[in-house]
């Protein structure tokens, strides 16, 4: 049982059994990069514009 504490202590190695974290960080920065280039919809900033006068 210790042994597969001490396996587990520290998931952020390069061990076999350790987590992805270069892949995992690069497909959050894919996903970012993506989130902020894309153009706002102009119909939703009419819409919130119109929730203001309201």
């Amino acid at each position: 049982m210790e042994e597969i504490g001490i396996e587990i202590e520290n998931p952020f190695d390069c061990d076999p059994n350790d987590l992805p974290l270069n892949e995992i960080c690069q497909t959050l920065k894919r996903n970012i990069d993506d989130l902020i280039t894309l153009a706002p919809c102009r119909q939703n900033w009419q819409d919130f514009d119109r929730l203001e006068e309201i």
